[in-house]
């Protein structure tokens, strides 16, 4: 992982590409079949998605023109 300064964190990630999307936390939850909480969590930065989930978050965000 790179850690260089200007290396975006996931947590700003997400946020900046659910951004894009409109979508609410309960909205991109639903999709990608998580909690509300896990999506608060990740943005947060207190968690990371599973590989599975990780999967299901881009293929969501790829889906709504978030990526």
């Amino acid at each position: 992982m790179d850690t260089s300064p200007g290396a975006e964190s996931f947590r700003d990630l997400l946020l900046r590409h659910r951004g894009r999307t409109g979508l609410t936390q309960l909205e991109l939850a639903g999709r990608v079949g998580a909690g509300r909480r896990t999506v608060q969590d990740w943005e947060a930065g207190v968690n990371h998605p599973s590989a599975e989930l990780l999967k299901a978050l881009i293929q969501v965000l790829v889906l709504a023109d978030g990526l």
